[in-house]
């Protein structure tokens, strides 16, 4: 119905001008409501912008008496008129005594007529707001040192902060005064932090509030788990374990310890050391052996206590034996004999090479299938040897599969008594078996150096070199052995060599590393 009275409303719109007079007062007397019904359809149906006033007045259309000639005008005809006819209609302005609308927009301004106009575009007034300020704070780590500002932005107006609300188990502080936090976290995760803070020097500003969340990243160390081993397992050694001996001249110690990896599900230690000092008259024998039994193997761990321990029994027994094999060396030196020197100590550590491998051996063949055991007990062996003979110093050693032995010289320099075993794949290596003590094996094998004096021989497992030595080229680098010594120098306080030495050393051996958490085992003489 709406429809056609809107056409017989355009009708009237564009008819004739004589006709214009007749027409509009017979419409308006018989349809003034309906054209303020199609007003509301007309703006529901979105024709006519939607206007938002403070005061909204009835549409009122005059009924007239008498014929006039006056036009339409619809009270929207300021923003929108219809369309006009092919005659000339002329609009009138909107009668004198209705107001204006004023168009009003929340929250952001309002909009007045302009002054001294009525038909003007509306003049926009701003609305006075608090700024929106955005704080930030950079993540953390956990156990670690943390001192940050509150990132603000925008940058101005200048904030001052009142009041800085960090949960008390946290570990962090605010500074008063300042947009700094400091402090160390102790406790991972996700963590809220209030502010309450106003944006004028002025005390007497209004008080904003304001929440950060601060997520502070897990220490890794404490993600490791710490279980000891089960003392029922066949072959069960203590998780860690530490040894000095005190002599005229030189210090020897060492340290075992069980590798994160190991700790954490609980199973035993696969490394193993020997260290003894012999002392005849005014010459010194120091012995340092260390030994890493294969991860794969399933009685490593015993394997690498039955090899260490053969084998520095066998070297002790050779030294203080009545060959006084001591002599041998001495006269080898001496003469400047290098062959000599060289079948000495063939003889010597090819010996507690050839002991460490009987050891095995003969453990095997107590089991069922001989060669299966044989495998499972795969270690690797590091035998050292430090001589004095008359003024001068023999540091000789044994090397098969991965690790490192070293003699560190006091201007700096490294002598390598040997090369790590490295297989085809990372983490690869060779283990003490039957070929591996053969002469032409031992000559291979078997290095040593004569000096006047050294800073330390150093023997570890891969456990220890392959953290301090990234690669196996940094092993013949003097300098990446004087960072390894001045570290040791320092966390383990090696010049006091009191009874706690061997402890201090122990403790070192839970240095982190990312992605190291091998059984770690060193062994020191200085």
């Amino acid at each position: 119905m709406l429809y056609d009275y809107s056409e017989k409303f355009f009708a009237i719109a564009s008819a004739s001008e004589q006709d214009v007079e007749k027409r509009h007062m017979e419409f308006v007397n018989k349809h003034g409501k309906v054209i303020s019904d199609l007003y509301q359809h007309l703006k529901q149906a979105a024709v006519i912008p939607p206007v938002v006033e403070e005061e909204v007045r009835p549409s009122v259309i005059p009924v007239l008496d008498q014929p006039s000639t006056r036009k339409i005008e619809n009270e929207y005809s300021s923003k929108q008129r219809l369309p006009p006819s092919p005659s000339e209609i002329k609009s009138t302005a909107m009668p004198s005594n209705v107001p204006p609308a004023k168009e009003i927009l929340p929250d952001q301004s309002a909009i007045l007529p302009a002054a001294n106009s009525s038909a003007g575009p509306p003049a926009v007034v701003p609305r006075l707001m608090t700024p929106v300020i955005l704080f930030q704070l950079r993540n953390a780590r956990q156990s670690q040192p943390f001192d940050e500002k509150f990132i603000v932005s925008p940058v101005e107006p200048e904030v001052h902060l009142v009041a800085v609300d960090i949960p008390a188990n946290l570990g962090l502080r605010w500074e008063p005064g300042t947009l700094r936090v400091q402090g160390v976290p102790m406790v991972s995760g996700e963590h809220p932090i209030d502010l309450k803070y106003h944006v004028s020097k002025d005390k007497s500003a209004p008080i904003q509030r304001a929440r950060v969340t601060l997520f502070v990243n897990p220490d890794p160390k404490l993600l490791w788990e710490n279980k000891p081993s089960d003392r029922t397992l066949p072959h069960w050694k203590v998780d860690e374990l530490c040894e000095a001996r005190q002599v005229t001249s030189k210090y020897i110690v060492a340290a075992r310890k069980r590798g994160r990896s190991h700790a954490h599900v609980g199973s035993c230690c696969d490394d193993d050391f020997f260290i003894e000092t012999l002392v005849h008259d005014d010459d010194e024998q120091h012995i340092a052996i260390v030994a890493d039994g294969a991860g794969s193997a399933s009685e490593a761990r015993l394997g690498s206590k039955l090899a260490v321990e053969a084998a520095g029994a066998e070297l002790k027994a050779l030294l203080t034996g009545a060959e006084d094999r001591t002599r041998n060396i001495q006269q080898a030196v001496q003469t400047q004999s290098a062959e000599q020197l060289t079948n000495v100590l063939r003889f010597l550590l090819g010996r507690a090479a050839h002991a460490a491998m009987v050891a095995l051996n003969n453990e095997a063949r107590k089991r069922p299938e001989p060669a299966k055991a044989l495998k499972a007990l795969s270690t690797t062996l590091l035998i050292g040897l430090s001589c004095k003979v008359g003024a001068q110093w023999l540091c000789a050693a044994y090397w098969i599969g991965d690790g490192a032995a070293g003699v560190l010289l006091p201007d700096g320099k490294v002598k390598l008594l040997g090369e790590p075993d490295s297989g085809e794949y990372s983490g690869q290596t060779r283990f003490l078996d039957s070929s591996a003590v053969t002469p032409d094996e031992l000559h291979g094998r078997i290095r040593h150096c004569l000096v006047e004096d050294y800073k330390a021989f150093i023997l570890m497992t891969d456990g220890v070199s392959d953290p301090k030595f990234e690669t196996e080229a940094l092993l013949a680098h003097g300098e990446a052995w004087q960072a390894l010594w001045a570290e040791l120098e320092d966390q383990v306080q090696l010049a006091q060599r009191d009874a706690d030495v061997a402890k201090r050393l122990l403790a070192w051996l839970d240095f982190w590393s990312p992605g190291n958490h091998d059984d770690r085992t060193i062994a020191l003489i200085y």
